[in-house]
């Protein structure tokens, strides 16, 4: 059905609907975003999954697009199989029969549960619903594909918002999804080649139709899953006012085109299930789910550092995918010509998890102050690293299937 039928139906129903359920929805005021705002536009807002505020987030922006009389919709990264569930709930009173309806679902109630099905979510969904019972033109796209993994997961992600872009031409399309996703230039740290969803989306619709954020923050915690599912603290990431919107003439490797603000990060636990978040943030870093191991200002064992110096070629699923050299405590790593990062490292080997960090002091990125605190093992020469997104949680063991093991073999003088 059209959005603008759905519209006069909805109409229809508000006056029939108690106020209390079709009542007006303020909006919260988010500073640089009215001018951005057009028919057929495409925000993908780039989170990290687990809070609060990036729903939060988005489900301002809805409001605002919906309170000029925009026909809206907004997309989330669940599996396109429970469609017909959340539209079965957009349709309904929002009585705590139809929650519960929502919740048994099984993105809901499955045993692995990261921020993508967070409560925050299902606020989120709730906000919506709202609105298209307060007389406004707004569904909701479930985007994932179900089953797709690496590449073909991006390429069907890509094609569900396109139909839907395609579908509704007019419509303001908001898009939350992880971070990597919302990226519209190809490549990634560990191949040159691969081409994440929202470039893929560029290909399908007008590129002047997308405005593509990276998320912007003080720092705070975030529930995540790395395998274990809990809360962790993050480091400030570019912080700025909360509720803001800043586009400016940067050229990142990620191809967003610039941040949105959103404060102080508070994690949200999943929907379902009995779930202890503390209230304090940003927590302190021994609350984290990664290993409990401070940080020291040298190497544990200065052995360690001898065995990196020099140049070494990265490989990622047997790809060569970038280089790095190591100068005493110094990295430069050489991704492509403006995709470059230079810093220090910290080792601490361990017979049980060894733990490397590289602490960014200068890119052509987002990233300078942060460190991506990975774990790493000899293999022969070879050193294999486990290295998450820059303040990521460190991993506890090596997880080839989310694309996070580099193998470095040494370049020959």
């Amino acid at each position: 059905m059209p959005l603008t039928a759905r519209r006069l139906i909805l109409v229809f129903c508000f006056m029939t609907l108690p106020s209390a359920v079709v009542a007006g929805e303020r909006c919260d005021p988010i500073d640089g975003l009215a001018e951005r705002i057009a028919p057929g536009r495409i925000f993908l807002l780039g989170e990290l999954h687990g809070t609060e505020q990036s729903p939060a987030f988005a489900a301002s922006v809805a409001c605002v697009v919906a309170e000029r009389g925009d026909d809206l919709v907004v997309g989330l990264e669940l599996v396109s199989d429970a469609q017909k569930m959340v539209d079965r709930y957009l349709d309904s009173p929002g009585e705590p029969a139809d929650r519960a309806a929502l919740l048994r679902h099984d993105i809901w109630t499955r045993d692995y549960q990261d921020g993508r099905n967070s409560l925050a979510m299902v606020e989120l969904i709730e906000r919506v619903r709202r609105l298209t019972h307060g007389g406004h033109a707004a569904s909701i796209l479930f985007f994932d594909g179900a089953g797709a993994r690496g590449q073909g997961r991006e390429a069907a992600m890509a094609g569900a918002i396109a139909a839907s872009a395609n579908k509704h031409p007019e419509a303001v399309h908001v898009i939350l999804t992880g971070n990597r996703h919302s990226r519209t230039a190809t490549g990634n740290r560990y191949d040159p080649n691969y081409e994440p969803m929202g470039y893929l989306l560029g290909q399908r619709v007008p590129g002047d139709r997308i405005v593509a954020l990276d998320v912007a923050h003080e720092g705070g915690s975030a529930w995540v899953c790395a395998p274990e599912c809990g809360v962790v603290s993050l480091a400030e990431r570019h912080g700025g006012d909360r509720w803001s919107i800043e586009i400016d003439d940067a050229t990142r490797p990620s191809g967003h085109l610039g941040w949105y603000r959103v404060g102080t990060l508070s994690a949200s636990a999943p929907a379902v299930g009995d779930h202890e978040v503390p209230e304090a943030s940003p927590l302190p870093a021994e609350s984290a789910v990664a290993p409990k191991k401070k940080r020291t200002t040298e190497p544990v064992d200065s052995s360690e550092v001898v065995k990196l110096q020099g140049s070494w070629q990265a490989y990622q699923n047997g790809l060569k995918s970038w280089t790095i050299e190591f100068d005493g405590l110094n990295f430069h790593a050489n991704v492509s010509a403006d995709d470059w990062y230079k810093g220090k490292i910290y080792v601490r080997p361990d017979d049980d998890l060894s733990e490397i960090d590289f602490l960014i002091l200068d890119c052509v990125c987002g990233y300078k102050g942060e460190s991506s605190d990975g774990i790493y093992r000899w293999v022969g020469d070879t050193m294999t690293l486990g290295t998450p997104m820059p303040s990521g949680p460190r991993p506890t063991f090596f997880n080839e299937q989310r694309g996070e093991v580099v193998s470095l073999r040494r370049i020959a003088d």
